[in-house]
Parts: structure tokens; C-alpha cells; sequence
């Protein structure tokens, strides 16, 4: 019964791929900073404008 019980229990739901989660976050929050180094500020769209077009070339 116990073994039964345990092999019918509903499986937890995977988490959304890295990229699902990050495009939702760029949606939300556009104009946030997501990356910067020294004096450089890239915001969520720019970072994912950049990923775009190095994903397309």
C-alpha cells in the first residue's frame, strides 16, 4: 500500500528553462540594471537584445 501510495503521488513540476525565467524577468523589468561592470550599465532589454542577436548570427 505504502509503495503504492508513494509511486502515485503527483511529481513536482519542473522549473522553467534559465532562458523562460529570464525573459520573463526582461518583460517586468525592462529598464532594471542586470549586469555592470566598472562604468558600464547594461539594462535587462540590452542585455537581452545583445543575447538576441549573438543567438541569431
Amino acid at each position: 500500500m505504502v509503495t503504492r501510495t508513494w509511486a502515485c503521488a503527483a511529481r513536482p513540476a519542473d522549473p522553467p528553462p534559465v532562458q523562460a525565467a529570464f525573459e520573463a524577468y526582461r518583460r517586468r523589468t525592462s529598464n532594471a540594471p542586470a549586469a555592470v561592470r566598472h562604468d558600464r550599465q547594461l539594462t535587462y532589454e540590452e542585455l537581452g537584445a545583445a543575447a538576441d542577436r549573438l543567438a541569431h548570427s
